[in-house]
């Protein structure tokens, strides 16, 4: 999956979105973070092969995103390819 972060730079951001990544046993493979004017940006693709899944990860980072006040999108890998495809 490719989850982006999006909102105000604070303590805690990475932390949050990697605690739960862990928490649905999926794997971190490559990140990208960067603060650009306040305003923090993060890039992050992970390894899903674990048993909770797409929808498991999804509502988790959703609720993780409502509870730090940023803005978390997952996309599976495979639509993220098709999707910058040229």
């Amino acid at each position: 999956a490719v989850i982006t972060v999006e909102g105000l730079d604070k303590p805690g951001i990475i932390a949050a979105v990697a605690s739960e990544v862990a928490a649905q046993r999926a794997n971190i493979t490559d990140l990208s973070q960067t603060i650009l004017a306040g305003v923090f940006g993060m890039v992050m693709v992970v390894d899903m092969s674990g048993p909770g899944g797409y929808e498991a990860l999804s509502a988790g980072l959703a609720r993780v995103g409502g509870e730090i006040g940023v803005d978390i999108s997952v996309r599976l890998y495979s639509v993220f390819e098709a999707m910058h495809r040229i």
